[in-house]
C-alpha cells in the first residue's frame, strides 16, 4: 500500500469503492441508529458487549453464506464461507471494539454480507 492514499483523502485507493447512500442503506443506518441511541454514553467497556451484541445480531442473514467455528494460530473465530467464494482467496476481518464490545459471532452476519 502507498501511503499516500492513507494521508491524502483525495488519491482513490485502488481496493477502496465509496458509494453514496441508496435508500436501502438509509433505512438500515437509521434502524441502527434508534437501536444504539437508547443505551449511547450509559455503558463503558465490557458492561456494553451485551447490548451491542444484540444490536449486531440483528443484521439479517446473508444468503448463501455458512459458517464455521475454527482457530487459527491459536485465535478462536469464524470462517464465513459463501457459497460462490472464489478459489485461493481469503479476507481477514478483525473486528475492533477495543476487546470490549462486540464477539465474532454477533458480528457474523455483517461480516458474512462482505464476505459474499
Amino acid at each position: 500500500m502507498h501511503l499516500n492514499i492513507l494521508k491524502d483523502p483525495a488519491v482513490k485507493a485502488p481496493w477502496s469503492v465509496l458509494h453514496p447512500l441508496s435508500e436501502k442503506d438509509s433505512v438500515a443506518v437509521a434502524a441502527l441508529r434508534s437501536l444504539a441511541a437508547p443505551m449511547k454514553g450509559k455503558l463503558a467497556g465490557t458492561a456494553g458487549r451485551d447490548p451491542f451484541n444484540n444490536i449486531m445480531e440483528r443484521v439479517a442473514v446473508p444468503e448463501a453464506v455458512t459458517f464455521e467455528a475454527a482457530i487459527v494460530g491459536g485465535i478462536s473465530g469464524l470462517w464465513a464461507k459463501p457459497a460462490k467464494a472464489r478459489k485461493g482467496v481469503a479476507m481477514l476481518h478483525a473486528h475492533g471494539g477495543w476487546f470490549n464490545w462486540g464477539t465474532a459471532h454477533a458480528f457474523r452476519n455483517f461480516v458474512g454480507h462482505i464476505a459474499r
